[in-house]
């Protein structure tokens, strides 16, 4: 009798999950700055797929969006478990552009999201001295 090959499921807010942390990795390593990115600007970055899956079954979110749980609160829940580098802004006043539409936030505060940059080790110099 041959074996059985059991399907594995990926849990979707895993993957979610993975796709905001490598967002954060990327942005933590592409400056000496190291800025925070509220969930508006992780759900521009993220894959296309993953974006477009998010915004399809949650909606993009914001003001007036009729959203109970929006692509945007998916994001910032993600974010919340990779990384405890959290600050918060008052968003009063506040838009965000994701996918060529402007977003005004739902609510007056906004998470900021970062990781800590990886520690590269850097090339060292050549320090051959002539013959």
């Amino acid at each position: 009798m041959a074996k059985k090959k059991l399907k594995t499921v990926r849990n979707p807010s895993q993957s979610v999950a993975g796709s905001v942390k490598n967002v954060l990795r990327k942005n933590a390593n592409r400056s000496d700055k190291n800025p925070y990115l509220t969930a508006y600007q992780i759900l521009e970055q993220l894959p296309e797929r993953v974006r477009k899956a998010l915004i399809d079954k949650h909606k993009l979110g914001g003001k007036g969006a009729n959203a109970d749980y929006a692509a945007t609160e998916v994001v910032a829940k993600a974010a919340m478990s990779v990384t405890k580098d959290i600050v918060y802004l008052d968003t009063c006043h506040a838009t965000f552009t994701v996918q060529g539409q402007q977003v005004i936030p739902s609510g007056n505060i906004c998470g900021l999201y970062r990781l800590p940059p990886s520690k590269r080790k850097k090339a060292k110099k050549s320090t051959k001295k002539g013959r």
